[in-house]
């Protein structure tokens, strides 16, 4: 998608000594409140996660209802002012245990993998390798079988917990599972990026100085309310640990209707993954918002069973099938031609044997003649004899 560039939706303090984008849309009277929310799509085959469309931004406002079930935000305050969506952490679970290696959490749209601590991350890691079957590939990086069973990761935010499933902390490349979590030498805090976003619907409120997370997931009897402010969509992707998930955006001006799609202007990268991190989100996934599990486990393709199965019967038809029916075809063919054969063998016999019937026939006919013809000649011999014998005698 073609783009005019990178739009950022930190704070005033971050831009330096230029007025944010929401701040001059709020000072120029377009909207009414410096807030946007977000909602990436999940790309992601193994994930749990519903289709609810493209990725959208929502600015000076949000539409809850058409993409979470939940009533309400749960809101985090944020943990200080100094530009970043930064939130209290008070730490992490994961196959029971507790990280407290950071003290907070960046909810950031421009990294696309969660990078952390660096002794919590390589224990984390360190787990799957030891109690979880994944293996060290050639270059050292750590893989996964995708039909394996893996815990959950959860993240505490101001006592509220926040639940990821495998299939948001995996990457799939090739048919294997890669954990999509990394460390930072130069980084104190937690880096949440698309990996985690995709499972909420987040509210990012800047006159509030706070964050709303909501799972994301509606009921079949929901339909998607309108609300205020603008919005904005357009596909998502979780590409490798390198990639951003809004690297580009595109804005247009109008009286109460200015829409955008951010990033944002300050960037760390990550040791190992090359993640550009940016200090703004610009997308959401669903999350056990309000579930306390830090150790409960789940299949990383649960969701894929119905396309593997949909899979299964496509090979059925499009090699089995067709396969089985040359076979039938070819032996019938091979039954129907041995018997013409062997016909024609019959058949061959039975005129070989009539014509020797015939020549053995022929045979005794000459034999009979050449009998008669003996026994007529014996005949004339003896009379020619008896009438020498007679002349002699008279």
């Amino acid at each position: 998608m073609k783009s005019d560039g990178l739009i950022g939706f930190a704070f005033d303090s971050l831009s330096d000594g230029v007025s944010s984008l929401l701040t001059s849309l709020k000072t120029q009277g377009k909207i009414k409140n410096r807030q946007f929310a977000i909602y990436l799509s999940e790309v992601n085959s193994y994930s749990d996660l519903p289709n609810l469309g493209s990725s959208n931004l929502m600015i000076d406002g949000y539409n809850l209802t058409a993409y979470s079930s939940e009533n309400s935000f749960t809101y985090v305050s944020l943990a200080n002012s100094d530009g970043y969506w930064e939130i209290p952490c008070d730490a992490a679970y994961f196959d029971g245990k507790t990280y407290t290696g950071s003290p907070t959490a960046i909810i950031d749209t421009g990294t696309s993998v969660i990078i952390g601590p660096k002794n919590d991350v390589n224990n984390i890691l360190l787990g799957l390798y030891n109690n979880h079957g994944c293996k060290l590939d050639s270059s050292s990086e750590l893989y996964c079988s995708c039909t394996g069973t893996y815990p959950n990761m959860t993240f505490q935010f101001s006592g509220h917990n926040f639940t990821l499933q495998p299939s948001d902390y995996f990457e799939v490349y090739e048919g294997y599972c890669f954990p999509a979590l990394y460390y930072s030498s130069q980084l104190s805090t937690w880096l949440l990026g698309d990996s985690f976003i995709r499972r909420f619907y987040i509210n990012f409120d800047i006159d509030g100085m706070r964050m709303g997370f909501a799972q994301v997931g509606i009921s079949t009897s929901e339909s998607a309310s309108s609300s205020t402010g603008s919005t904005t969509s357009g596909s998502s992707e979780s590409g490798g640990s390198s990639s951003s998930a809004n690297s580009t955006s595109s804005s247009s001006g109008s009286s109460n209707n200015s829409t955008s799609t951010s990033s944002n202007s300050t960037s760390t990268s990550s040791s190992g993954s090359g993640t550009s991190s940016n200090s703004t989100s610009t997308s959401t996934s669903s999350s056990n918002s309000s579930s306390s599990s830090s150790s409960s486990s789940s299949s990383l393709n649960g969701s894929s069973s119905s396309s593997e199965s949909f899979e299964t019967w496509k090979i059925v038809l499009i090699v089995v099938l067709p396969t089985a029916f040359f076979i039938i075809v070819f032996v019938i063919s091979a039954v129907i031609i041995a018997k013409i054969i062997k016909k024609r063998k019959q058949k061959g016999s039975e005129i070989k044997l009539s014509g020797n019937i015939e020549v053995k026939v022929e045979d005794a006919k000459i034999e009979n003649k050449d009998i008669s013809k003996k026994h007529t000649m014996e005949k004339y011999e003896e009379d020619v004899v008896r009438q020498e014998l007679n002349r002699n005698h008279g």
